[in-house]
C-alpha cells in the first residue's frame, strides 16, 4: 500500500452517544428497537446504547447501510432490507 487512505478504504469509524433505533412496522402497529448501524458511504458505524437510563434516537438508513436490530436485548437481526 501507497498510503494510509487504501488501508481505511475498508473500515468503519466507530461512534456511540447518539444511540440509534429503527422503526419497523407502519403508524398502526410498529416497534421501535436500538440497532447497530453501518454507513455504507460514510463508513461510519453507530453503536446502539445498552443502559437502562438511555433512551434511543430515530434514524433513516440510506440506501446500501446495514441496519442490525436487537431484538429483546439478544438475538440481532439484519432489517437492511425493510428498512430503506
Amino acid at each position: 500500500e501507497r498510503d494510509g487512505q487504501t488501508a481505511m478504504r475498508d473500515r468503519f469509524i466507530l461512534c456511540g452517544h447518539l444511540h440509534p433505533a429503527i422503526a419497523i412496522g407502519d403508524a398502526a402497529r410498529s416497534i421501535r428497537p436500538r440497532c447497530f448501524c453501518f454507513g455504507h458511504a460514510s463508513r461510519v458505524a453507530i453503536l446502539p446504547a445498552f443502559g437502562s437510563f438511555t433512551g434511543s434516537r430515530r434514524i433513516e438508513p440510506k440506501r446500501g447501510d446495514q441496519i442490525l436490530a436487537i431484538e429483546d436485548g439478544a438475538e440481532i437481526i439484519d432489517v437492511s432490507r425493510c428498512c430503506v
